[in-house]
């Protein structure tokens, strides 16, 4: 079994998420794809509770069934680090192969991440350039791409999927100043942070 991951703080959830993980599903016949909210990350706050982006997370993804969602980070109390996450899932199914997927400016930072080193035992790295890490060229991500797995033996695939360009930080801001948040995350969602007075 192909299975994509997808970590994050999904303040809130949003089309672009889903939209991008349908693509890379597709694209790289991914069997399913898990959504894990980050609990408690490290030196990161957010402007909802773990459990209202879990909820979020699960009313988002409930029509599709290639969908999924990890509570694993959320339940946890202490700091959530990415290598430990899919060190326990990687226990649970041993025999599948892990895709982990990150944006591209993830592939700039992930060096700085706890005990990358063991990333690349556990899963294969897929860069979506959703997220553009601006100001970037082609052969600057190839050299990091290169020098990441010289040195961390890290696998990794660039893929070249859509961007979207919806961001959560773009649909709090939208909510804080009274401005329509239609169309840019499902029904469910948008209704779930009105009866819960989200982002005012």
């Amino acid at each position: 079994m192909k299975i994509g991951i997808i970590g994050g703080s999904f303040d809130p959830i949003h089309l672009g998420h889903l939209a991008m993980a349908e693509y890379l599903r597709e694209l790289k016949n991914l069997d399913k794809i898990i959504f894990i909210p980050t609990g408690n990350a490290p030196h990161k706050t957010y402007e909802s509770l773990a459990d209202q982006r879990l909820e979020m997370v699960k009313l988002a993804i409930e029509d599709n069934k290639y969908f999924s969602f990890c509570e694993i980070e959320v339940l946890k109390e202490t700091t959530s680090y990415t290598a430990e996450t899919l060190k326990t899932l990687k226990e649970k199914c041993p025999e599948a192969e892990l895709n982990f997927i990150i944006g591209m400016d993830n592939l700039f930072s992930i060096e700085k991440w706890y005990k990358i080193e063991e990333l690349g035992k556990l899963t294969n790295i897929l860069v979506s350039n959703r997220i553009y890490k601006e100001g970037i060229s082609l052969g600057e991500t190839m050299k990091k791409c290169r020098y990441l797995q010289d040195e961390f033996s890290l696998k990794i695939d660039i893929v070249d999927s859509p961007i979207f360009e919806i961001s959560s930080s773009d649909i709090r801001q939208r909510i804080k100043n009274n401005k329509s948040i239609k169309y840019l995350l499902p029904k469910k969602v948008e209704d779930f942070i009105k009866d819960n007075g989200l982002y005012k």
